[in-house]
């Protein structure tokens, strides 16, 4: 455990806690880039309104600012889950991302690169029964019939390999390009 100390002002605890935009703020500050993205996420998904958010950075000083003002620029409410924050992170430097987009005859997508290129970030959770795996399918399929091309990421995958999950889109988003 390590103790970091802060003043406070009285409207950033409520005695027991801090509040959540100076959590976030607190982790933005002191954590690594992709733990802090996926909490800010998971705020601004709580209801952190992302003006408030956005202005908090703004005004943020002292060590660790820069750090603020980057996590909540990457920061995004789309994200549903911590593995699709943290998959968003590793995409967006190879294509324009857009989260949450409805398909017609599939659904909603996690993630759709270059407008072609479906990616789902699969936790074990929601993907573990029978009648899930089935859908799993039947969506893949629905997908492949209207033109897309699906990848889908596990939970490990993101988090432990992140450097073969990076490779693997790069080489699918490269075949489209050739």
């Amino acid at each position: 455990m390590v103790v970091h100390r802060r003043e406070l002002k009285p409207d950033e605890h409520d005695g027991l806690c801090t509040t959540l935009l100076r959590t976030v703020l607190d982790c933005s500050r002191e954590l690594p880039i992709r733990e802090a993205v996926a909490i800010c996420d998971a705020a601004l998904r709580l209801g952190l309104a992302s003006s408030v958010l956005h202005e908090a950075a703004k005004a943020a000083a002292g060590p660790g600012a820069r750090a603020i003002r980057r996590v909540v620029a990457l920061a995004d409410s789309g994200a549903e889950s911590p593995i699709e924050s943290l998959l968003r992170l590793l995409a967006r430097p190879l294509a324009r991302v857009e989260l949450q987009v409805r398909v017609p005859g599939v659904g909603r997508v996690d993630m759709l690169l270059d407008g072609w290129l479906v990616v789902e970030a699969d936790g074990f959770e929601h993907h573990s029964t029978r009648a899930h795996y089935r859908v799993d399918r039947r969506r893949a399929n629905a997908l492949t019939e209207r033109g897309y091309v699906l990848l889908r990421f596990s939970y490990e995958d993101i988090v432990h390999r992140p450097d073969c999950v990076v490779e693997t889109i790069r080489q699918v988003l490269a075949r489209q390009a050739a």
